[in-house]
């Protein structure tokens, strides 16, 4: 059975929210994002939609060269998957995609967690919940707990991810060279609606 990887990017960006939820968790690592190369252009998450509003979210797609990213730190992790199961987390984020509009963010879901209080809404995610219903989307989450209760440190707890890298994002960007593997393709900015259009109708893996 091949096997490839997938990427768990976990930042802390020290904004004002991520330094009022580290309160609470006690984490340094309280943002996650889901990527599918290692050169993280295909990297997505749930979270602020507009950099200086942390209250407008939704699904993104992560920028993660921009400014307010490459001045975080962050934990890169690598995840065995086999083939198979990469196609099955790449479908599933491309709905997500074509459904966009109609997903928000879970901002009250955070105070849930913290609560402990079970509380679902339908098309809200925060982003741990949403890279756990990624994972889920391949049978790859052994947790028996409710997505709206997983944090960033409950995926790491729970999957057999590998430490990649650590350290300033700024400095992974600038100094990582392309791979040359051949499940990493390039986005076609102006096919943004079949972010994954290419990699799913041809045979690239």
């Amino acid at each position: 059975m091949n096997k490839t990887n997938i990427y768990l990017l976990f930042t802390d960006t020290n904004s004002l929210l991520s330094q009022g939820i580290k309160r609470f968790t006690k984490q340094h690592y309280n943002h996650c994002s889901i990527a599918f190369d290692p050169e993280l252009e295909h990297t997505y998450r749930f979270g602020r939609k507009r950099t200086w509003n942390p209250f407008i979210g939704g699904f993104v797609h992560e920028k993660v060269q921009s400014e307010f990213f490459l001045t975080s730190t962050c934990a890169l992790y690598t995840v065995d998957v086999t083939v198979k199961q990469k196609k099955q987390m790449m479908r599933f984020v491309q709905e997500m995609d074509r459904k966009k509009n109609q997903l928000h963010y879970n901002f009250l879901g955070l105070f849930a967690v913290l609560l402990q209080v079970e509380w679902h809404r339908d098309n809200h995610y925060f982003c741990s919940q949403f890279v756990a219903a990624v994972l889920k989307a391949a049978d790859l989450l052994p947790l028996e707990k409710p997505l709206s209760f997983i944090t960033p440190s409950d995926l790491l707890t729970a999957l057999e991810a590998d430490l990649y890298y650590e350290g300033s994002l700024y400095t992974y960007k600038e100094v990582f060279h392309p791979s040359n593997e051949a499940d990493t393709v390039p986005l076609n900015p102006k096919r943004e609606k079949t972010v994954f259009h290419s990699l799913l109708l041809n045979e690239v893996f």
